[in-house]
């Protein structure tokens, strides 16, 4: 809107002479205001259609191009395919209404502003806006330095929320993915084998064969899907309030292979596991919550019983407050199990049943190579647990990334797009000045100017307005990332070295000199003569 505006009042100025011309001809003024109201409408009319036009194609096209780009990753395909995409009229509507506000404005200001005067009185003056003190080059500068400022914001609270979004490393994380893969039992193992008849010893079993590290179940894949993944109970301690934390449950082995260092305590053992012993493993996040100043490992947690009976995949149970107690016997680091969670990386582990566990199979092998993972499958079918390896931890957890990436993307798209009507505005602009300083640079030229004075006054102009614009749209940008970081919970407020608000701001002062260089090579290239003959 703010190219547009540009534009619209670069042409309002430009025909005020016409309009100047008519009014000494006789030409009533209502009639005047009436043919250009007419003549904006029908711009913003044609201009609205072929948006809408281009917007319905776009949408239909976007949906079969996301799919396709997602070939490989089913689940998000699927979820991806579920989504309705279509037109928002009340987006629409705002749009339309922004544009015709904007387009009826921005042409029929300087408009009407000529024909509330005399005729010849705007044939013998430069055209203005809002009259002497706002000329048109300053509002074009203003608009200008507006664009930039917008492009440039909308730049950086791209950079700015995208990287958040997308920081998946093992720091953020707290598990390690490398040489980490998703195990699968054959799909109809038979019946009496370990997988159906005992899978807490078949993973012992497989944790012992040449080539794995170690191998575990775990209730719910932490970081698998966007959202949430784990789910929350209520636990207390001796004499405390119910409190309400994540929970999940693993089988022993789990902390090892997905190397979650144990802080204080050990992990859980098979035996314990075998005898459905209450045992607990807690965050140290939560232990630090839980027993503040107090040391975390055998302490009695409470736990809400209709959790902790629970089985993985089944819909989370109600909390009924009958707790049941479990013993402390080891405090983990911190993970982060939800992209969706606001912060709090408060946990508790919980054994899986010893009877019907059933979750994911993840193991760790010595070598991430296909030799090894073939060689693994041979060996575990000759001792009875036939397995395939899926994919890779890392490529689980960067799934649950698509839609961020996704977003990303489409952010950076119109963030592109944005930058390409500022340059285009800019570009305008630079060039209409020149149209409209053609006398002023010929007796610049007549009094002794050389053209690369010329020149230079027009390039440090152009980067001056990209500057300005820099400076604005990286202040907006930086304040917009800040707000959200206080708004949205678990957003935390955006790290802006100062390198990146030095190439920021060379960059817009860059786009101004760049697409300003060929409207201050035409205006030197101007003949002084003619210059000075022009109207």
């Amino acid at each position: 809107c703010l190219n547009v505006a540009n534009l619209l009042l670069a042409r309002g100025v430009a025909r005020q002479h016409e309009i100047g011309v008519r009014l000494v001809l006789g030409a009533g003024r209502g009639r005047l205001v009436r043919q250009l109201f007419v003549e904006n409408f029908l711009l913003c009319v044609l201009g609205a259609v072929a948006a809408l036009f281009f917007a319905c194609w776009t949408l239909q096209a976007l949906k079969p191009l996301v799919l396709s780009m997602l070939a490989g990753e089913i689940e998000t395909r699927n979820a991806i395919a579920m989504i309705e995409i279509g037109l928002d009229w009340r987006i629409v509507g705002f749009g339309a209404l922004l544009t015709a506000v904007t387009g009826l404005a921005a042409g029929l200001t300087p408009a009407l502003h000529s024909v509330r005067v005399d005729g010849a009185f705007a044939l013998k003056r430069d055209g203005s806006v809002f009259g002497r003190k706002i000329t048109p080059s300053r509002l074009r500068s203003v608009l200008l330095i507006g664009q930039v400022a917008v492009c440039l914001s909308m730049l950086a609270i791209s950079g700015i929320t995208t990287g958040r979004l997308l920081q998946a490393r093992r720091g953020e994380a707290g598990f390690a993915t490398e040489r980490v893969y998703q195990a699968l039992p054959p799909a109809q193992s038979p019946v009496g084998t370990m997988w159906t008849s005992d899978p807490l010893g078949a993973i012992e079993t497989l944790r012992t064969l040449p080539g794995v590290v170690s191998a575990g179940i775990v209730g719910t894949t932490p970081l698998r899907k966007p959202g949430g993944n784990v789910s929350s109970t209520l636990v207390k301690t001796a004499g405390g309030d119910p409190d309400k934390i994540g929970y999940n449950q693993a089988s022993a082995g789990f902390f090892e292979t997905f190397d979650i260092p144990l802080l204080r305590g050990r992990a859980f053992t098979p035996r314990e596991i075998a005898l459905g012993a209450r045992v607990a493993i807690v965050s140290e996040t939560a232990a630090r919550q839980l027993w503040p100043g107090r040391e975390a490992v055998g302490q009695v947690l409470f736990v809400d019983a209709a959790t902790a009976d629970r089985r993985p995949g089944q819909a989370a149970a109600k909390p009924n407050e009958n707790y049941r107690d479990y013993e402390v016997v080891g405090v983990a680091r911190d993970i982060k199990s939800n992209w969706s969670e606001d912060g709090d990386v408060r946990l508790v582990w919980l054994p899986l049943p010893a009877t019907g566990a059933t979750g994911t199979i993840f193991v760790r092998l010595q070598v991430d190579s296909a030799a090894t993972r073939r060689a693994v499958e041979r060996v575990a079918s000759e001792a009875g647990l036939p397995v395939q390896f899926k994919e890779r931890l890392a490529a689980i957890v960067d799934r649950g990334l698509t839609p961020y990436r996704l977003f990303a993307g489409v952010s950076a798209t119109l963030s592109g797009l944005a930058l390409v009507l500022a340059t285009v505005g800019l570009y305008g602009v630079m060039s209409f000045g020149v149209n409209q300083r053609v006398r002023e640079i010929g007796v610049r030229m007549a009094l002794g100017a050389r053209k690369s004075d010329i020149q230079r006054q027009f390039l440090v102009e152009a980067g001056a307005l990209g500057g300005l614009g820099g400076v604005i749209g990286i202040a907006l940008g930086v304040g917009v990332a800040y707000l959200v970081s206080a708004v949205v919970p678990g957003f935390p407020p955006p790290f802006v070295p100062m390198w990146s608000v030095g190439l920021a701001f060379g960059f817009s002062v860059g786009v101004g000199v760049v697409f300003g260089l060929y409207p201050a090579a035409r205006a030197a290239r101007l003949d002084p003569i003619e210059a000075l003959r022009h109207e």
